[in-house]
Parts: structure tokens; sequence; C-alpha cells
């Protein structure tokens, strides 16, 4: 939610980066270093109205939310919790799916896998060998091991021109 700001000193008034008129309401919203009348921030995608969101996303002077910015720009979303990867997080892979390091735990004890340990994958879920195997024999099938060592050392995982933004919303005074 925008940050409401009481106690600051008055500020000139300023054109609204929406619309372009002046802001002479007694609240406005600051976002990517711009004061916005509190019902023109929105996404330019779809619409939707960003006052009563957490952040609000900029890219090439456009603002988006956080589902179209996802969905335009390719973000990857985390495996397991589905929540977005930032540009400078290491990451573990596993097939075509990218984990936060602390959501890559095996989905029947939790315990957390490392580098070069073996681990099998049912379900788009990550398992560790132990548990990957009691679910081959609870399931009634072979022992097939296409379990695979994780490839490599921690990736980042990056997103080149993006810029991520918490709106505030203030006062004049």
């Amino acid at each position: 939610m925008p940050v409401i700001h009481g106690d600051s000193p008055a500020e000139p008034t300023a054109a609204c980066a929406g619309c372009g008129s002046k802001i002479v309401d007694r609240f406005y919203l600051l976002a990517v270093d711009r004061q916005w009348h509190i019902h023109c921030l929105k996404c330019c995608e779809c619409k939707l109205r960003l006052d009563s969101e957490l952040t609000c996303f900029s890219r090439d002077g456009n603002i988006y939310c956080k589902e179209d910015y996802y969905r335009l720009f390719a973000v990857k979303r985390c495996g397991r919790c589905h929540l977005g990867i930032s540009a400078n997080e290491l990451v573990m892979r596993a097939r075509d799916l990218v984990f936060h390091l602390h959501c890559f735990n095996c989905a029947s004890c939790n315990r957390a896998l490392t580098k070069g340990e073996q681990f099998g994958m049912r379900d788009n879920m990550v398992y560790c060998r132990l548990h990957y195997e009691v679910l081959l024999v609870q399931g009634g099938q072979a022992a097939d091991y296409s379990m695979a060592e994780l490839d490599g050392a921690y990736h980042h995982h990056h997103h080149p021109h993006s810029q991520i933004g918490r709106a505030s919303c203030r006062e004049r005074v």
C-alpha cells in the first residue's frame, strides 16, 4: 500500500506524469521519481489502478502492474513458490524450471538440496534421492533413475533494463 506523508513541507505544484494536468489535490502519488494523481497511476497495458498496489514496475518510461510486467518481459517465476526471481538473485535450475535457493527443497522432507546432489522430479516437484525412491516404490514403478545431478554452480538470472519501484502517497500541506 502507498505510504501517506503528511508532515512534509509544501511542494510546488507539479504536472501529473499520467495526464499532464497540474496536481492540486491534497494527496498525490510519487512513483519512479514522478508525481501522479491518485487515479492516474495505472498499468499502461491493462489499465489497473496502482494506487493500492504494493509495487509498480517501470520500463522504458512506462508503468506496469506486476502481472503484465512479468508476462511481457519474461521475468522467471520460482518453480516452487511461483514468486518472481529478481535479476541479482542466485538460483538453482532443474529441467526447465528455476528456483530460489531457499525454495530448492525436497517436497517431502523439506531438506535443502545443494549443488551436485542427486534429486528426482515428479509433477514439477523436487525430491531428494531417498524420497524420490519412496515415491517410485509406492507407485509400483521401477527405479528409473532419471535423476540428474544439478548442473553447474548457482546461476544468476538477469533482467536487463528493468526497474522496480514502490509508490508512496504524499499529502500537500
